[in-house]
């Protein structure tokens, strides 16, 4: 399983972005689809919270930033 954005009226994905809870950057991503699976540097990852930062461009060329978080189970 992966987490990845769910594009609804964007036309760009600028950037997909996980955090770890210390602030570290974990994953990252432009292109659409490509999702992260829980793995960092071929290490799997704790499971606990993490944070996801997106950004994108709509259809009318406004940016749009969203962030939330999530628990990572295996």
């Amino acid at each position: 399983d992966k987490i990845f954005p769910r594009l609804v009226g964007v036309r760009t994905l600028t950037y997909f972005k996980v955090y770890n809870r210390w602030g570290q950057l974990i994953f990252s991503t432009s292109t659409v689809n490509e999702g992260w699976d829980g793995m960092s540097k071929g290490i799997k990852q704790p499971m606990e919270a993490y944070v996801w930062i997106a950004e994108g461009i709509d259809i009318d060329n406004n940016v749009i930033k969203r962030t939330g978080t999530f628990l990572l189970l295996r």
